[in-house]
């Protein structure tokens, strides 16, 4: 299946459900990211948007939209099944919804939340920080229609030295973030160890292995010290922060043909993640031996600049490029 996007240009999005704990109160009666669930009707979801428009301000949105629930199928009673009534029958609006925007210093590249803490955001721009910012706010806070806030970052990530587009939240370590860097490298800052003087946050850690910008990169969901980078240099390599020398990744691969531009594990097994190319092909690997593919998958549409696992269906992976369509793949 393919999709076409339209022409504005949105270069990163997430939606998020946010776990039981989340904060209740915030933005309303709904946190930023959650999703609010009804008997028959598609659930109220939240969403970060980093649009990017020409000669414009550059700023972040949280967005709400009304989409359908995969889990959302409820028990039929014994008339419904009588009488062959299945679906769901309330009307629904498709309008999106603007919660909260608040100005960004530079161009957004990539916005994603804590998957422990859903109110805190961070943002990946073209200049020399990544920003950290906290949108747990209420309704007093907003002003006017537009819910436009001029919100100040938490903390500046420093030692970001050149855009380049992986970003990554730890989602088993709280307040442990990778971001890519074009000179090559890959950093680390953890939010437990800032500092109460200064918001100003320093790398904890560095990784240089790669000969070429290193595109993306994904913390493993199961094991807090592993994960896995991929760059222009068409190799993916496996990195454990336990390794104190630092110097090589545990595993370097020659994975694709052309620059890698994506990576991704699967919510489903510890031991797969796919990955994505210049070459047009998104391919499968299995940690334990990755002398060999899994499978590979062409797109004749172009390069893959983005993958994503279905968080319903461990057969369903999502693939994007950058002439706007998202390729749907079944992977049975």
């Amino acid at each position: 299946m393919q999709l076409s996007l339209g022409q504005e240009s949105v270069p990163d999005a997430q939606v998020g459900n946010v776990p039981p704990t989340a904060p209740k109160g915030s933005l309303g009666d709904l946190g930023p990211l959650d999703v609010k669930r009804a008997p028959r009707d598609p659930g109220l979801h939240r969403a970060l948007l980093g649009p990017y428009v020409s000669d414009e301000e550059n700023f972040v949105s949280i967005i709400g939209f009304r989409a359908p629930m995969e889990s959302n199928v409820p028990e039929l009673t014994a008339e419904e099944l009588a009488h062959r009534e299945f679906g769901t029958y309330t009307p629904v609006t498709h309008r999106m919804d603007t919660i909260l925007r608040f100005p960004h210093e530079g161009r957004v590249l990539q916005i994603m939340y804590m998957p422990q803490e859903p109110t805190i955001i961070a943002t990946k721009s073209d200049g020399d920080y990544l920003f950290i910012f906290d949108v747990n706010l209420g309704e007093d806070d907003l002003e006017g229609p537009d819910k436009f806030i001029d919100l100040e970052p938490m903390y500046r990530l420093s030692g970001h030295n050149a855009e380049a587009g992986g970003l990554c939240w730890n989602p088993n370590h709280e307040g442990q973030i990778l971001s890519t860097s074009e000179g090559f490298s890959v950093s680390i800052w953890d939010l437990n160890a800032a500092s109460q003087i200064s918001n100003i946050v320093s790398p904890v850690d560095q990784f240089n292995s790669h000969k070429g910008t290193v595109r993306d990169v994904a913390w493993h969901l199961i094991h807090e010290t592993l994960f896995v980078t991929v760059a222009d240099d068409k190799r993916l390599h496996v990195w454990d922060v336990r390794n104190r020398t630092r110097r090589y990744p545990s595993h370097d691969i020659e994975a694709h043909i052309e620059p890698i531009q994506c990576v991704a594990f699967s919510p489903y097994s510890e031991y797969v993640f796919a990955t994505g190319s210049n070459d047009e092909n998104t391919c499968l690997w299995d940690l334990r031996n990755l002398s060999v593919k899994l499978h590979s998958m062409e797109n004749p549409e172009g390069p893959i600049a983005k993958i994503d696992w279905c968080p319903h269906d461990e057969r369903i992976l999502a693939t994007s490029n950058p002439s706007r369509f998202i390729q749907l793949w079944n992977l049975e």
